[in-house]
């Protein structure tokens, strides 16, 4: 069985675009691109993610980059899982 996912964020540098989106029931949602790509292959970045009861806040920097509404439960999301060619250096999660 596959598991949702309440929020796919992925930094597109071939494409010069973060895209979002989530997956229920096996299928993809409709993919969300707006907002400049704010990342940069190389740099350093802080990534807050902040989950409200009608979506996520996402911020780099401590600038406010987009939202994404909730498509399925919020109370339903159980785990964090980061993949990809990314260090981390710390999480926090609260």
């Amino acid at each position: 069985m596959v598991s949702d996912i309440s929020l796919h964020f992925n930094p597109r540098f071939s494409e010069k675009h973060v895209v979002r989106n989530a997956l229920q029931a096996g299928e993809w949602g409709n993919e969300e691109r707006e907002g400049k790509m704010v990342f940069e292959k190389g740099v350093g970045f802080d990534l807050t993610i902040i989950n409200e009861s009608y979506g996520f806040q996402i911020f780099v920097n401590d600038e406010r980059f987009c939202t994404f509404a909730h498509r399925d439960d919020p109370s339903d999301i159980s785990g964090l899982q980061i993949q990809g060619d990314v260090e981390i250096t710390g999480i926090q999660i609260q």
